[in-house]
């Protein structure tokens, strides 16, 4: 287990090669010039020249990259053109911490309500409680999340009820209306995954084996079938993650939340490039962590799955 972890950590290294050449080349390929913008609207030829020389961007690009990479590593993304204060700063300060707490908890949420939705689901098929849940779980993937969010501060933030504010981040009714727009996708997607694969195990060989030989039925879906069926779900929790992150964008958006995703919002508005290219230089990174992550869960979920 030791040895296929550091293995995995060692083939991670060439996808954050390849995440820092596309974030790389992501600059230097939008429109507008970075020299300009801090140089000033009112800045002429030369000094919009001298600010390119002051940044590097009139050396080779294989230089550029190579000093990004290096500064990268050392935890220095460069300066925000607009506050001028170190882009590392401003995203590990606050703003990260909140987003991925907000991806936490939809995480969580998600999990919760789409494995026990699919389990009911499969275990009751072709009832009308199995035909319910599926359309709650369509209905739930196909709301945009936006949308989702706005009616949401509509019915339960404003007038008459008030049961939630609506915006802000930190204290629990804070919480609950922002996860429940990132989470309630990821739960329908987990719910309808989980209800396949409990489909598909408990029919095994081994399934019915336990059943003839007289184990209760709830020990047979939760301890045998379930922890089986959970392999391709546990794939996709992973991939829903990294979802959410890039979820986490409107999510943060729409209820004013100042994390990470909304910085971005701002950026880009602001043309603020290496605040941009910064922050979705973190969010690759931790998304490439999270699929480690769901890697090294397949083996403590099943012990015969072989680590190759």
């Amino acid at each position: 287990m030791l040895v296929y972890s550091i293995r995995r950590i060692f083939q991670t290294i060439p996808v954050l090669i390849g995440v820092t050449l596309v974030v790389f080349l992501m600059m230097h390929l939008i429109p507008g010039d970075p020299a300009q913008i801090m140089a000033g609207e009112r800045a002429d030829a030369e000094q919009v020249e001298q600010m390119r020389d002051r940044l590097g961007l009139n050396d080779p690009l294989h230089t550029q990259y190579i000093g990004f990479v290096t500064d990268a590593v050392q935890g220095d993304l460069g300066n925000s053109l607009r506050s001028g204060r170190p882009i590392s700063s401003e995203i590990f300060d606050n703003r990260l911490w909140v987003t991925v707490e907000l991806a936490f908890y939809s995480t969580i949420l998600s999990v919760f309500m789409g494995i026990i939705a699919g389990v009911i689901s499969s275990t009751r098929r072709g009832t009308f409680t199995d035909m319910a849940i599926m359309i709650v779980a369509l209905f739930g993937l196909s709301m945009p999340n936006f949308w989702l969010g706005l009616m949401l501060i509509q019915y339960f933030a404003l007038p008459p009820l008030q049961w939630f504010p609506v915006s802000g981040w930190g204290t629990p009714e804070q919480i609950v209306l922002p996860v429940i727009t990132l989470g309630t996708a990821g739960a329908a997607i987990i719910a309808r995954m989980t209800r396949s694969s409990m489909l598909e195990v408990i029919h095994q060989d081994y399934i019915r084996t336990a059943r003839a030989k007289g184990v209760q039925e709830r020990y047979v879906v939760y301890k045998h079938a379930l922890r089986n069926a959970l392999i391709p779900v546990v794939t996709v929790v992973g991939l829903q993650f990294g979802t959410l992150l890039g979820g986490a964008v409107l999510t943060e958006t729409v209820f004013s939340i100042n994390g990470l995703g909304r910085y971005v919002v701002d950026s880009i508005a602001r043309r603020d490039f290496p605040a941009v290219q910064g922050s979705v230089l973190i969010l690759a990174i931790l998304f490439v962590f999270v699929n480690y992550l769901v890697d090294i869960s397949y083996r403590v979920l099943n012990k015969r799955i072989e680590l190759d």
